[in-house]
C-alpha cells in the first residue's frame, strides 16, 4: 500500500511540474512575443517619423530650386539618398507639374490670374513660349507684361495678334508712350521672360484657355509632390503652389486696353 501511494504521489508531482513548466514556457513566449512586436512597433515608428521628415525635407529642397530659379523653373529629383546605407537611408524624389503646352482653367469674378509665358530649365535657360494662343470670352482682359513695357487687350489672341506697345518711362517724372504696333510674338520673343497677366473685371467666373504650339508655358497654379520609402513605409506629400500670389506684384499692373 505505503509504495502504491509513494507513485501516485509522484506521478502527481511529474504533472504538476509538466504543467508548472507547460504555463512558464506560455507564459515566456507570450512575454517575448509581446517584447518582439513593441520593438518592431517601435521600429516602424522610427521608420515612419523618418520618411515623413524626409518627404517634407525633398519639398523644401523643391521650392528653394524654384526660389533660386524663378517660378517658371520645373525639375525633378528621383530615387535620391543622402547616405550610402540603403539599408538605412530612405528613397526620396519630387516632381512638381507646372510645366505644360496647354491647360485650362477658371477665373473668379474680379480676380486675376498670371502666368509666365516661358519655362526656366535645369541648365538655367528660359525658353520663351512665342507661340501663344489664348481662347478667352471678350471681356476678359489680357497683359502681356515684361519690365516697363506691355502689350495688352481685352479679346482671344495668338501669336500674330499686334496692338499698341506701351512702355512706362523710368525718370524723375515718369511718362507713358506708346511705340509701334508690335505682335505677340515679336513682343515675347524680344522679351524672354514675359508674363501674362488676366482679369476677369466682371461679376461672373470666366473660362480660358490657354496653348504654346511649340515650347512650354508655366501653369498659375501647381502641384509639388515629395515622397520618401523606408522599408515597406511609405510617405507623399502634395503642396499647391500659386504663381498668381507669388507674383502677386503684378496683380497691379496698369491695364491700357485702347
Amino acid at each position: 500500500m505505503k509504495s502504491t501511494k509513494i507513485q501516485n504521489n509522484q506521478g502527481y508531482s511529474i504533472i504538476i511540474a509538466v504543467l508548472t513548466i507547460g504555463f512558464l514556457l506560455v507564459l515566456t513566449t507570450t512575454t517575448l512575443n509581446l517584447s518582439i512586436q513593441e520593438m518592431f512597433n517601435g521600429k516602424g515608428n522610427q521608420d515612419y517619423m523618418k520618411a515623413y521628415s524626409a518627404a517634407e525635407g525633398w519639398l523644401e529642397l523643391a521650392l528653394l530650386k524654384i526660389k533660386e530659379n524663378g517660378y517658371g523653373y520645373y525639375g525633378e529629383l528621383s530615387d535620391a539618398k543622402i547616405l550610402w546605407e540603403w539599408t538605412k537611408d530612405p528613397i526620396m524624389s519630387y516632381s512638381f507639374d507646372s510645366r505644360v503646352k496647354s491647360f485650362s482653367w477658371s477665373i473668379e469674378a474680379y480676380q486675376n490670374d498670371i502666368i509666365p509665358l516661358f519655362s526656366i530649365w535645369d541648365s538655367g535657360e528660359i525658353i520663351p513660349a512665342t507661340q501663344l494662343l489664348l481662347d478667352a470670352p471678350n471681356d476678359l482682359g489680357w497683359n502681356i507684361i515684361w519690365d516697363n513695357s506691355w502689350l495688352s487687350g481685352i479679346w482671344a489672341i495668338n501669336k500674330f495678334t499686334a496692338v499698341w506697345k506701351k512702355e512706362l518711362e523710368i525718370s524723375w517724372n515718369p511718362d507713358f508712350s506708346f511705340s509701334a504696333s508690335q505682335s505677340v510674338q515679336d513682343f515675347i520673343s524680344s522679351n524672354s521672360w514675359s508674363y501674362l497677366q488676366l482679369k476677369n473685371s466682371t461679376d461672373t467666373t470666366k473660362d480660358y484657355i490657354l496653348s504654346s504650339w511649340d515650347d512650354y508655358i508655366t501653369k498659375p497654379r501647381a502641384i509639388i509632390t515629395s515622397s520618401a520609402k523606408l522599408w515597406k513605409y511609405t510617405q507623399n506629400l502634395e503642396t499647391k503652389l500659386d504663381n498668381t500670389q507669388f507674383l502677386g506684384i503684378l496683380e497691379y499692373s496698369i491695364y491700357s486696353w485702347n
